[in-house]
């Protein structure tokens, strides 16, 4: 049974709601096989706080007043305070407590401020503990590296970083820990290539090519949580997802993994017809040929994604010395996390 439906090229509009997860949490830093669970954040299912501004109707936008009073709330929202938040996220590679980035929490839960502060304030936590030196080292995923199965191209028309996921290269490791290093490692070099003057939000795009991928490759809690990083702690990130290729072992994983997809991500899938040049001509239109390896019908080679970490790492360093700063390599994903302008509202809530 065909366990996937065809999507609608995805728009950029909605918000990012809860994901209805029943797996439990293990502790974390036990060494376990990588498709078991494993903790990506402190936990953020619990209280329900008072708020006034819950329930808002999908598609809501606040007018200029209420986006103010929004803000205002979420940032007085934030447990241990704004400076606290500020200096973990700062310590772990991200922008600080921008209106960008409050801003992007708030559209994610739904424009509760009680529950974007708790959620945003989580991440910070745990961003500062799990990624202290601002990003993963290469030294920390160097297995994962060595599979081969990340490539990253771009930025597109769009200025969105484009990451290629080879699924008959994925083979699932004992070492939980690594495997979800690399999901962080993957996803924030994604962001640090877009292009802030095109992409002021840091959106990303992404093509899992599924042609090869079997049994052996099966990661279902791999899939599972990549889902939850997307919703704990990267919102407001992905704008399309292109699937390229299916197979029976692709299509029982996607069935067990849907459920923990949250319904606005799933907007995002595209799944791409058998047909190659009608698939073609949808990564021409959403991508752009010209970013994409030839066997996507393109004509770029592909970026390993530790090279294209390397190209990152040279221009924030470029980039620090012309603004006479000591080194722009320790900054983690920040350069390219969405700081910007507080006053361009529309552009960023753009679909």
């Amino acid at each position: 049974m065909n366990v996937l439906r065809r999507q609608s090229p995805p728009g950029s509009s909605g918000s990012d709601s809860d994901i209805r997860c029943d797996i439990d949490v293990v502790s974390k830093g036990v060494d376990a096989p990588c498709t078991a669970a494993v903790p990506l954040a402190p936990a953020t299912r619990a209280h329900k706080a008072p708020s006034a501004r819950r329930g808002r109707a999908p598609g809501f936008a606040p007018s200029p007043e209420e986006l103010e009073q929004l803000i205002t709330a979420v940032d007085a929202a934030l447990p241990g305070g704004r400076e606290q938040v500020h200096r973990q996220l700062v310590s772990g590679g991200e922008e600080g407590v921008t209106q960008t980035q409050l801003r992007r929490w708030l559209r994610a839960r739904g424009w509760d401020p009680a529950k974007a502060g708790r959620d945003l304030a989580a991440h910070a936590a745990w961003r500062a503990e799990f990624v202290p030196g601002g990003r993963i080292q290469e030294a920390e995923v160097a297995n994962e590296i060595a599979q081969g199965k990340v490539f990253l191209q771009g930025p597109d028309r769009n200025g969105r970083g484009i990451s290629i996921f080879i699924g008959g290269k994925h083979f699932p490791r004992v070492d939980a820990r690594e495997c979800h290093r690399f999901i962080y490692y993957a996803i924030d070099a994604t962001i640090a290539l877009a292009d802030p003057a095109r992409n002021p939000a840091g959106r990303t795009t992404g093509v899992l090519c599924m042609k090869d991928f079997g049994w052996r490759n099966l990661d279902v809690m791999g899939g599972i949580n990549i889902a939850r990083a997307v919703h704990l702690h990267y919102v407001e990130r992905l704008d399309a997802l292109y699937i390229h290729g299916t197979s029976a072992a692709f299509q029982r994983c996607y069935k067990l993994v849907e459920p923990f997809i949250d319904p606005v991500t799933r907007s995002k899938i595209v799944l791409l017809p058998a047909d190659e040049a009608a698939a073609r001509e949808i990564l021409d239109k959403g991508l752009g040929l010209e970013n994409l390896p030839p066997f996507l019908g393109g004509t770029a080679e592909l970026r390993p994604i530790d090279d294209a970490w390397a190209v990152i790492l040279a221009q924030r360093a470029q980039q620090a010395q012309q603004e006479g700063q000591p080194n722009g390599a320790g900054e983690g994903v920040r350069a390219n996390m969405g700081e910007r302008d507080a006053g361009s509202d529309e552009e960023f809530f753009e679909a």
